[in-house]
């Protein structure tokens, strides 16, 4: 430590201190500056370099642990093949035991190997002392032409406390990596799921289909099975409104079965993979929808109808509810329920201010203007109650309007639309061919029992 003065300064050495008349000259100052600087870089220096070989040596320490650790472990498997070897032999040779004074148990290999199994058993009692610095004898047994070969060495319990260290982090690392791919993303519930799809077409009330399509009132049916994949989808559809998250929909066996109508049998159609996506923030209420299509090969009709499918791209959407997120997945009351109990208290009120004004016979009275302020605060309260019911109605619909997968994560809604695109010049017009049903169904190894079948 040092105090400086006006021209002074004061350098301890030892119990006394010197006295050092600075100069007032530059070059002085500048000796003393370099001194100082080359000081403290040698300090600097010296404390990198001791940093360095802390580390060397902890790295060091933890190299010769884990090499321990393996030989401990080599050790145990040993032990446990000669317990395996003599079950077995007590297997095969049931009335003549292996014991301590029979011919075999004073071979001094398996008298050797006892005493290892015993020492084995002792060494992993915990230690009686607390000193980290207390060593653990290990010993190392290898097997050379037939014969045991033992060689001990000493590891410090601090080098064990590092590799246990390092071992418990893999572990914590892999466990919590295990437990995000438990935990899937809400909008990838779907992944290699299977649903059986019924489409419904037919003429629907604000269709851009040519107006002969679909007047007699005819329906088509057509069922198919398809999967939604997680491979990634490269094509790009503005049906989606964007590219990230696209995926590939896989149809089971590349066909759909055209249900058969009063003149026509039913038969197979060919079906093309499309792509599928969930879109948060676009459905009513800013809920999440689900869109897929799928690409017929042929225009598919039955014979003397004028409803048909026109070759293409069939497109198709519905509503997408990850049930985790829901108010009341876990057994409490959901804010559709709380807000309907509401409503029904709110009714009930009003109901008995009602019967009171009737019974009220007297033409003014401060009783009846306060009844009727409080039937008017009812009907407002009312009104704005039933506005939110109907938003929760939406945000969150009834498990009966829902189709839920099969581990019960998501569900969607039992109807969706359905329609083509069609293209008028510059401008692209999306025209409603009718309706869907969808169904969960069980994602076997053998998507159907043609497969089984020689």
């Amino acid at each position: 430590m040092s105090c400086w003065s006006s021209g002074d300064a004061f350098v301890p050495s030892g119990q006394s201190q010197r006295r050092i008349i600075l100069s007032e000259t530059p070059k002085s100052s500048a000796s003393a500056s370099s001194l100082s600087a080359v000081a403290t870089d040698g300090s600097n220096g010296k404390e990198r370099q001791d940093m360095v070989e802390m580390r060397a040596d902890i790295a060091r320490m933890r190299e010769e642990a884990m090499k321990r650790l393996e030989a401990l472990n080599q050790k145990f498997q040993q032990v446990e093949e000669l317990q395996r070897q003599q079950r077995i032999q007590r297997t095969e040779q049931p009335f003549n035991p292996v014991v301590l004074g029979d011919e075999h148990a004073s071979d001094p290999r398996v008298k050797e190997l006892v005493n290892m199994a015993e020492d084995f058993d002792r060494e992993m009692q915990p230690p009686i002392s607390s000193s980290r610095d207390a060593e653990v004898v290990v010993t190392e047994v290898t097997l050379i032409d037939g014969e045991i070969v033992s060689d001990s060495t000493s590891v410090t319990s601090a080098s064990l406390d590092v590799a246990n260290e390092a071992t418990s982090s893999i572990a914590s690392s892999s466990s919590s990596y295990s437990s995000q791919k438990s935990q899937a993303h809400p909008l990838k519930l779907l992944d290699n799921t299977r649903w059986r799809l019924m489409l419904n077409v037919g003429r629907e009330p604000g269709t851009w289909m040519p107006k002969t399509w679909g007047i007699s009132g005819d329906r088509l049916y057509l069922n198919l099975e398809m999967e939604f994949t997680e491979d990634h989808l490269y094509e790009r559809d503005e049906f989606f409104n964007g590219v990230s998250g696209s995926k590939v929909l896989h149809i089971i066996h590349n066909e759909g079965n055209l249900a058969p109508s009063m003149l026509e049998g039913g038969r197979r159609v060919r079906i093309r993979d499309g792509g599928w996506r969930v879109v948060p923030n676009e459905g009513p209420m800013g809920t999440t929808v689900l869109r897929f299509y799928f690409d017929l090969e042929e225009e598919t009709r039955h014979q003397g109808s004028d409803v048909y499918l026109p070759s293409g791209r069939v497109y198709c959407t519905c509503g997408y509810f990850p049930m985790a997120g829901r108010s009341g997945a876990h057994g409490e009351e959901s804010t559709r329920e709380t807000l309907e109990k509401e409503l029904r208290g709110l009714e009930v009120q009003y109901e008995k201010l009602s019967s009171q004004m009737e019974l009220d016979d007297s033409l003014f009275s401060l009783d009846k203007l306060k009844r009727a302020k409080d039937m008017m605060d009812i009907r407002v309260e009312a009104e704005r109650i039933g506005k939110a019911v109907q938003t929760a109605r939406v945000r969150e619909p009834d498990r009966s309007l829902l189709r839920l997968s099969q581990d019960q994560s998501v569900g969607l809604t039992r109807e969706g639309g359905v329609c083509c695109k069609k293209q008028k010049g510059v401008a692209v017009e999306y025209h409603i061919l009718g309706h869907f049903e969808i169904a969960s169904i069980p994602n076997r190894e053998h998507g159907d029992y043609r497969e089984l079948l020689p």
